[in-house]
């Protein structure tokens, strides 16, 4: 692997945690316009935070198996991929459903495994 592949690598994987990141922070500072528009009560808010945090746990455990199966390249693009998507699904929900369900935790993981 050549010094340029590695830098490379480095960099999407930075890219990656920095979506992660800033997604978890969008969610948080969104809270008081996500309560007024989808008419979310508080334990409906706290479970849109919090199950980002629980499903991207539980799904971390079995990212390397999932890695092992497919290949670090193959599992970091299909985490990128269907992460991106869930995050559209939810920037566009119209009911606190969607939220509560957060996909985009479970394929998290996914994305930060390089």
């Amino acid at each position: 692997m050549t010094i340029e592949h590695r830098r490379g690598v480095v960099v999407l994987a930075l890219i990656a945690a920095f979506m992660v990141f800033v997604d978890g922070t969008i969610v948080n500072l969104t809270l008081a316009q996500l309560a007024s528009h989808l008419h979310a009560s508080r334990s409906e808010l706290e479970w849109a935070v919090n199950a980002y945090t629980l499903s991207f746990a539980a799904v971390m455990l079995g990212v390397g198996a999932i890695t092992d199966a497919l290949g670090a390249k193959w599992a970091f693009v299909a985490g990128l991929l269907v992460f991106t998507a869930f995050s559209a699904v939810c920037a566009f929900a119209t009911s606190m459903l969607v939220l509560r369900r957060n996909p985009r935790g479970r394929f998290s993981p996914l994305g930060r495994e390089a």
